[in-house]
Order: structure tokens, then sequence, then C-alpha cells
């Protein structure tokens, strides 16, 4: 079965992040990186709870081995990196940017792997050639597969294809559900401030079923899964 805790607003970045630091240390016992796929969009608050948790936080950031962490996106817009929709620029703004000038010098921050910008032309789909940055970003998954990967809800999914990444019709590249099914985790974080509706019913079956066993959830005291 899998996991779920609800919990008040308050406690939700502490628990979400010592999930994440906890799926961190087993990973480097192993195999000494931590690969993880986090859903940072702006439809969702993932991005400012991740910065409550692992770097605002002394008891967590205190134990986050931010030089052995490699970081994907679920989801990335295909627009540049300095657009406000790209997710990569979200990331960048709130987290990355504070982890180079924690304590007023540089620090060794993690590696975050997503799409090639250069072959995006100014978020007008129909000049991004779609095929290739599919292709050259699924060349950069990781070989074994993900330690962690954290949804927020909603993800477009093919669940007759057998590819790793999909664009759906939202022009963004996803991971898709073979990753999920193959993850050594995958966690629900979600929060009481929007409708959630997890994947689809269809689409958390086909989680559930293949991982129960490493699958959780962290969500708000007030949250309707579907």
């Amino acid at each position: 079965m899998s996991a779920t805790g609800r919990y008040p607003e308050s406690e939700l970045s502490h628990e979400l992040c010592s999930l994440i630091v906890d799926k961190q240390n087993e990973a480097l016992e192993t195999t000494g990186e931590f690969n993880v796929a986090l859903d940072i969009a702006d439809d969702n608050d993932l991005c400012s709870t991740l910065v409550q948790g692992l770097v605002d936080d002394p008891q967590l950031s205190s134990q986050v081995q931010w030089s052995k962490w490699k970081i994907y996106f679920v989801r990335e817009k295909l627009v540049p990196f300095d657009s406000p929709d790209s997710h990569y620029g979200m990331f960048k703004a709130q987290i990355l940017n504070r982890l180079i000038h924690k304590g007023g010098h540089l620090n060794l921050g993690p590696t975050v792997v997503t799409i090639n910008e250069s072959l995006v032309t100014a978020g007008d789909k129909e000049g991004v050639d779609t095929d290739k940055i599919v292709s050259e970003f699924q060349s950069l998954l990781p070989k074994d597969k993900f330690d962690l990967v954290v949804l927020t809800g909603t993800v477009f999914v093919d669940r007759d294809a057998s590819d790793t990444l999909v664009v759906g019709p939202d022009n963004q590249v996803h991971l898709n559900m073979p990753v999920l099914r193959a993850a050594h985790h995958v966690c629900f974080f979600l929060l009481n401030n929007v409708e959630q509706k997890v994947l689809s019913p269809s689409g958390y079956e086909l989680v559930e079923t293949q991982c129960p066993d490493r699958m959780s959830f962290i969500m708000g005291d007030n949250v309707s899964l579907f």
C-alpha cells in the first residue's frame, strides 16, 4: 500500500523536504549520486516549498549534499530559459541563485539537467525541433532509475507510449509513465490551495499498481485526491 500523510499547511514543507533528504541519503549510500525529478511549474508552489525546507531550514539544509544531486524537471516548457514561463528559469531564480550566493560566497550546487535551450526559438511552437529536443534530453536521463520523483498534481502522460519522454498538447516535454513506474520512489505533494487531480484516475492506477510500496502522498489536510 502507498503511504499517505495529511498535515497542516505549516508542516508540509518540512515533511516533504525530510523525505527528500532521506531519499538522498539512501541513494548516496548505494551509488554516491542522487537523481531526482521535480515537478517545478508555475501552477504549483513546489519551488517555494523546497526553498523553505532545503535552503532556509537550518536543520534540513545542513544535511543536503547539493554537489551530489542531479536534478531533472518532470515537465519543461519549450521556451527560452529567460522566459517567465521557463521552469528552469523559475528554479534558477528561486533556488540556484540562493545556493550560489549562500553565506556571501560561491558554493558548489547541484547539476541541473534539462532541455537544450539553443533548440528552442522564442516559444514559437512551429519553430521548435521537438524531436531533436526530446532525443537529446532522453540521452541525458539517468542510466538507472530515478531515486525520487516528486509530482504535484495533474501531469500529462501517454499511457500507451513506451517512450520515456513525450511532448504534451501543452507544449511541454514530460517524463512519461515508464519513468514513473520505474522510479525507486514517487511522492505526490499536494497543497490545500489547489484543486488537485493526481495524474488522472487511470494514470494514478498505472503508477499505483506498479509500485504501491514505492509511492507516498504528502498533502494538506483539506486535499481531495479526485
